[in-house]
């Protein structure tokens, strides 16, 4: 896979990166599959897989900056090919290869857009009639290993209104505003073990705010964010 990324600091790349692609027979509803199978059965079925050491050093997050190119070549040493059919998630066919004289491999291209996150190859072969070989799912590379969340919080006086509720704590000498940034990183970008998780203290209680209606009366309320 090959296209334009930028990582979160804003540096520019042109990156050729290795997706991970699983595998199903003809007969599995692979969309089912895909999303319901354990991580250790689903392992299985991958073929090949992403890796975050193909990123330049020092990249964490990224996403790409324009279409991406997937690049592709199947081989069959039994001659059996026929086309691989590519479609999206939905079954929107994007277009169809077909296979090399001998009928031993197809290659090829497909240009897309990077919002389209699973690519379904579907490979065909000829006997008696045309007929599904294997569908290869393939995933788009993507910054998923970690989140950043940054915040501001607190009251700043209105000069100009030395009553205004925005500025009640200053005479209580509470700091006016604290500032907290927390990053947590995934080990792996791409398995189902990757679950979000909450951000510990004091993150996690910064949800509500209570408005302190009494100006003159400060210390009897604790805010909580």
């Amino acid at each position: 896979m090959e296209g334009d990324f930028h990582n979160f600091g804003g540096e520019q790349a042109h990156l050729i990166l290795t997706p991970t692609v699983t595998v199903y027979t003809p007969d599995e509803p692979f969309q089912i599959l895909e999303a319901e199978l354990p991580s250790d059965e689903w392992f299985e079925r991958v073929i090949q897989s992403f890796s975050p050491s193909q990123l330049p050093q020092g990249w964490i997050y990224f996403a790409p900056s324009s279409n991406l190119t997937l690049h592709f070549t199947i081989e069959d040493q039994r001659a059996r090919l026929e086309k691989v059919v590519i479609k999206d998630w939905d079954g929107q066919t994007f277009g169809e290869i077909l296979a090399s004289a001998d009928r031993k491999q197809i290659s090829g291209s497909l240009t897309y857009d990077p919002t389209i996150e699973l690519i379904v190859l579907e490979i065909w072969g000829l006997g008696s009639s045309p007929q599904p070989l294997a569908t290869g799912v393939s995933q788009t590379p993507q910054g998923r290993d970690g989140f950043e969340f940054h915040t501001d919080f607190g009251f700043r006086p209105n000069p100009e209104d030395p009553t205004s509720k925005e500025g009640v704590l200053a005479q209580d000498r509470v700091p006016l505003a604290r500032s907290y940034n927390l990053v947590h990183i995934f080990p792996d970008n791409d398995s189902k073990q990757a679950k979000f998780e909450p951000p510990p203290s004091p993150y996690r209680e910064m949800r509500t705010k209570q408005l302190i209606d009494n100006t003159t009366d400060v210390k009897k309320h604790r805010l909580r964010f």
